[in-house]
């Protein structure tokens, strides 16, 4: 063989090679995408087990223990829970993968109530900017009322007819707090914000006083502002017994005020394994009826 032919062989031979090298270093990352993909895969599986697990334990811990005025006393796993559970959406953790927050929706206000247009702006003024508030409390009501006028800063039938593909509601009976997103000027950030201050209780209910944010307090103009004044100053201070022995004396309040948890909680369970994590949020009443001991309202993941 000439070195002409020698030379040949040589380059064929270094080119079969490096398409060799190639197609193993590309099966190798192929490989190592795969493995890594099916560990996420497996990663988020897991983290959905144990949030779902912890909703079901949950579920027995609320049906076992004990409501007070603002908490809740487990009955059982004391070793894995708090003693005491507060109502007001403050996170605890369970272990070092999950984490958990209980509000009671009686501390928020009953959007299914506040329907009347000065009380509403007087809530919404109190939980946003004023300019705002005005705006959005025009077009929640124009979403829910019967009529066809619109509104200063509202919008009818007309509009969404224009910009989207549906129609007002026009009644107050909203499915879902998320419907508000459906509602024109409600943008996602201002929905997160408003979620923390409103509800749409499923079995109505009053304001659990001892819950309550002070802010919400402010907005309630209805109510004397003197005795507002006594019932933030009384809360503040922890006088809880003092509290209630001044709503109770007064009939007017205890139209308003409750004293005790609705028990229609807001749980939220943030579970993780490895990089992966799992958030699910549900409504659960836990008021007992002959069917059932609790009523799953919402489950979302």
């Amino acid at each position: 063989m000439n070195s002409s032919n020698k030379g040949s062989v040589l380059i064929i031979s270094l080119i079969i090679m490096s398409i060799a090298t190639s197609l193993a270093l590309f099966i190798i990352k192929i490989t190592k995408d795969i493995t890594v993909s099916s560990s996420l895969i497996l990663e988020k599986l897991e983290a959905k087990i144990k949030a779902e697990s912890e909703i079901e334990r949950l579920k027995y811990l609320f049906l076992t223990g004990s409501f007070g005025f603002y908490s809740f006393k487990p009955g059982t796993f004391t070793k894995l829970y708090p003693q005491e559970i507060f109502l007001n959406g403050k996170e605890f953790a369970v272990d070092n993968d999950i984490k958990i927050s209980v509000v009671d929706t009686s501390s928020k206000i009953n959007l299914y109530i506040y329907t009347e247009e000065k009380r509403l702006k007087d809530v919404f003024k109190t939980i946003l900017d004023k300019n705002k508030a005005l705006i959005l409390a025009d077009t929640y009501l124009d979403w829910i009322d019967r009529d066809s006028f619109t509104r200063i800063a509202g919008a009818e039938r007309d509009y969404y007819v224009k910009h989207t593909r549906y129609t007002p509601r026009n009644n107050i009976f909203m499915q879902d707090l998320e419907e508000l997103l459906n509602i024109k000027g409600y943008s996602q950030e201002t929905y997160k914000h408003l979620k923390k201050y409103l509800t749409l209780s499923y079995t109505g209910g009053d304001i659990n006083l001892f819950l309550v944010d002070n802010k919400l307090l402010n907005a309630l103009s209805f109510v004397n502002k003197a005795t507002l004044d006594a019932i933030k100053n009384l809360k503040n201070t922890d006088r809880f017994k003092d509290l209630k022995k001044l709503i109770e004396k007064n009939s007017g309040l205890t139209e308003i005020f409750s004293l005790e948890p609705s028990k229609i909680l807001e749980i939220t369970v943030k579970a993780k394994s490895g990089n992966a994590v799992e958030k699910i949020y549900c409504i659960i009443d836990f008021k007992e009826t002959e069917e059932k001991p609790c009523t799953v309202y919402k489950y979302k993941e």
